[in-house]
């Protein structure tokens, strides 16, 4: 028993460090899109994050473009799963939360999801895709697409 806890108090802190990696990854990515996406985003800019990444928003500096900061109530499925999951838990007023997000106009989209799970993908909802298409991607990182609204000309 004593020769099993040896390689436990040995190595245990290192083990501990290295379960935490994605999380150090996401935001290592998430300071990254946010580089990018202020290099795009008009002064007094706001912003819309795909997915479920509430530190974009500090990391830009940019205010947020809706009530809704990311993207679980539109998706019905919670961020701890997201990711890697798309099995929906909430349905209820997804639809009308993807509607009223679809009548906004950031400045600035981060979509932090799609790469990592294209089911969940913005352009696979019948309602953003008008709105989607309001948008043109300026870059990418690993784990994001940063988009940026097309100029609108009035009385076209």
């Amino acid at each position: 028993m004593l020769t099993m806890m040896v390689p436990l108090i040995r190595f245990g802190p290192r083990y501990a460090m290295l379960s935490n990696w994605n999380d150090l990854a996401l935001d290592r990515d998430s300071q990254e899109a946010s580089r990018l996406a202020r290099s795009f985003a008009p002064p007094n800019g706001s912003l819309y994050v795909w997915g479920y990444r509430p530190e974009d928003y500090v990391y830009t500096g940019l205010r947020p473009a809706t009530r809704f900061l990311e993207s679980q109530a539109m998706t019905g499925v919670p961020a701890d799963r997201h990711l890697t999951q798309s099995t929906i838990v909430l349905t209820s007023g997804t639809q009308d939360a993807r509607e009223e997000l679809a009548r906004s106009r950031p400045d600035v989209l981060i979509d932090g999801l799609s790469l990592y799970n294209p089911a969940l993908s913005m352009d696979r909802y019948p309602e953003l895709r008008a709105w989607l298409a309001g948008y043109r991607e300026m870059a990418r990182t690993k784990g994001s697409v940063i988009y940026l609204a097309v100029p609108t000309t009035i009385g076209r």
